[in-house]
């Protein structure tokens, strides 16, 4: 049993842990999975381009890289199928996060930046040919937040091959598991979800 001279400083843990990362899902198409199990919207590419692309989020978290003060980083992945005869490329200016809300605030998001994603090295852009898989990964610094403050966003990207394009909008929320996990094990019952999302994603069309 833990005593009560324990318990400020096992909460005080457990706010640092929820603080420093927080996970998301795709709130549309989420009919498949990241390389590391994270839940992935999967889109069909529109005409002439002919194979899936998969996008998911490796989640938010703290990060001080060398000689840079702690800040949040937002990461995300995005995986081309191509069953087609073209190249398929998206680089990173092609993604771009907005929207970036929390309860009560809204925050901004960098330009994304090319990092490393499971299976795949850093890569400035991805190109996949005939019959082959490639992978992106990125990462987006949210100035003035906290993962945990960071409640949804929105994803626009575009792909492209040849002088064909399409681009598309996906939302994220938090994932459902992180809200569980801080409600299901929290034995104090101010400590909860917060101002979850929740609700069925909504159909969605090329532009």
């Amino acid at each position: 049993m833990l005593s009560a001279r324990r318990i400020p400083t096992v909460a005080a843990l457990l706010c640092a842990a929820c603080a420093s990362s927080r996970n998301f899902a795709p709130r549309e198409n989420q009919n498949g999975t990241g390389p590391t199990g994270a839940p992935a919207a999967v889109y069909p590419l529109p005409a002439p381009m002919r194979g899936d692309l998969r996008l998911w989020s490796d989640g938010a978290r703290r990060s001080a890289p060398d000689g840079i003060p702690e800040r949040t980083e937002l990461l995300l992945g995005i995986e081309i199928e191509n069953t087609g005869d073209a190249p398929i490329r998206v680089q990173p200016e092609d993604v771009v996060v907005r929207a970036v809300v929390g309860a009560d605030a809204a925050f901004a998001a960098r330009a994304a930046e090319a990092v490393a994603v499971d299976g795949a090295p850093q890569l400035a852009a991805i190109e996949a040919t005939h019959g082959a898989t490639a992978r992106l990964g990125l990462m987006f610094v949210i100035d003035a937040a906290m993962p945990r403050d960071i409640q949804a966003f929105e994803v626009h990207w575009r792909v492209s091959s040849g002088d064909a394009s399409g681009a598309q909008v996906t939302p994220f929320v938090v994932h459902v598991e992180d809200l569980r996990s801080l409600t299901w094990r929290d034995p104090w019952p101010w400590w909860g979800p917060g101002f979850g999302y929740w609700g069925y994603g909504y159909p969605y069309r090329w532009r």
